[in-house]
């Protein structure tokens, strides 16, 4: 057989998993049966039983284990054994060879009260307070150095509904997985969870008072394309209730409201009037601006009226 020949079956000698293979010896006599001298097929047959005589064993500092995870000073040693019934047909000799572990990266070691200190970990609510975890989010992001990956530190507390002043407790457990797994080129340790405080959420007990405001001088511009009546009747009678919650239509950070108003025109069988308005903005609670509203008497906005 030539060279390339050769490796093709038992490898290169740069992974001993090839060199054990006895189905890679199968598979090549199988495909090349016919192109084979009787000689070739007697040593590849020699081959397969030689290697299946043989074992090889890997250990750190006498343990059998993975070699990944090693770090400088560690022995791994790496013995071949032979088949006592075959020790001296076999030309593969058992031997033991040790080597010492060197030259590895120390990795900087970074402790839990370090990735706490100077608020360097910190955590933002965005959205409105609400039971419904739909609503609102949280956030965790670390601002200081080196740049570490948080990994997915926020689905771990994103799962639930809150309203400001709600506490969230950041397990040491939880962040030291996310950080050891996420930042391979440093080590982590310590202990202690830490605090912190939902702020920042559109709070839905506000006085809306601008928000009805809003709506009643946007009403008088009848030529604002803004706009829309799905109902020929525009009188609004007293506020009953406001709901707010996140625009889950809209890109950013943006809010939709319904104002539930009783409808002034007594002739009228509808009851009820609604004045839905989308893609608001809020910045420390207050109103911006949104982009359209529109006042309806149908029942399309059941889904949102179930978020209180």
């Amino acid at each position: 057989m030539t060279e390339m020949e050769t490796e093709a079956i038992v490898g290169d000698g740069s992974n001993t998993s090839h060199i054990l293979d006895g189905d890679k010896v199968n598979d090549y006599l199988e495909e090349h049966y016919f192109d084979l001298s009787n000689t070739d097929k007697e040593h590849l047959s020699l081959f397969k039983r030689w290697a299946s005589e043989i074992t090889i064993s890997v250990s750190v500092n006498g343990k059998e284990t993975s070699t990944s995870g090693l770090k400088n000073g560690d022995k791994v040693t790496f013995e071949i054994k032979v088949a006592k019934d075959a020790e001296k047909k076999n030309p593969i000799r058992a031997s033991k060879k040790t080597y010492k572990v060197s030259g590895l990266k120390e990795r900087k070691t970074i402790s839990l009260s370090s990735v706490y200190s100077n608020s360097n970990l910190k955590m933002k609510a965005e959205g409105v307070e609400s039971k419904h975890k739909s609503e609102n989010s949280i956030q965790f992001s670390y601002t200081g150095k080196p740049k570490l990956d948080l990994g997915d530190l926020d689905d771990s507390y994103d799962n639930k509904g809150y309203v400001n002043g709600n506490k969230v407790t950041v397990k040491a457990s939880t962040l030291l997985k996310e950080l050891r797994e996420n930042n391979p080129d440093y080590k982590f340790t310590g202990s202690g969870n830490h605090t912190y405080t939902v702020s920042g959420l559109v709070d839905k007990s506000a006085d809306y008072s601008k928000l009805v405001n809003y709506v009643d001088s946007e009403k008088k511009k009848e030529e604002d394309s803004k706009i829309v009546y799905s109902t020929s009747i525009t009188k609004l009678g007293d506020l009953q209730k406001v709901y707010v919650g996140r625009d889950t239509y809209s890109d950013g950070n943006k809010y939709e409201a319904i104002l539930v108003y009783t409808n002034s025109d007594s002739d009228s069988d509808e009851k009820t009037l609604y004045c839905k308005l989308d893609g608001l903005t809020f910045k420390n609670g207050k109103l911006q601006g949104a982009d359209n509203y529109r006042i309806t008497s149908d029942g399309d906005v059941d889904d949102m009226l179930q978020l209180k």
